[in-house]
């Protein structure tokens, strides 16, 4: 199947599966999932659900290697913003806009989710 959707689309616009994000991209997915969870001061079990998803399509030891690595940085929208920008790869990108969108949606669509979200998208034209 990656064989097809490589060739049915250019590769700038080919989505990657988590598995194949780089450190510091997984690295951004996670702070950016969990800044989007926070940033309406509500943490719903369906945002919890998605974070749970994240963490499997990321991998069990990947994803809690990163964690740990969250612990020593407060989770700011500034930091995390730092963290997104150091994303290059387009189909990292797009994943990470993805997954973000599925789980900004589990809840309803907040005005500091939307926030955030746009500020992403901005820093990733």
């Amino acid at each position: 199947m990656r064989g097809a959707l490589a060739t049915a689309y250019p590769p700038r616009m080919h989505k990657l599966a988590p598995s194949e994000l780089h450190e510091h991209e997984a690295l951004a997915l996670v702070a950016l999932v969990r800044q989007l969870v926070v940033a309406d001061g509500v943490v719903t079990v369906a945002e919890l659900a998605q974070m749970n998803e994240v963490g499997q399509q990321l991998g069990v030891a990947t994803y809690a290697r990163i964690a740990a690595r969250m612990e020593e940085h407060p989770v700011t929208v500034e930091h995390t913003l730092s963290l997104a920008a150091t994303v290059t790869r387009e189909g990292a990108r797009a994943l990470t806009l993805d997954l973000l969108d599925a789980l900004a949606g589990a809840d309803g669509l907040d005005a500091t989710e939307t926030a955030l979200l746009d500020r992403v998208r901005l820093l990733w034209r």
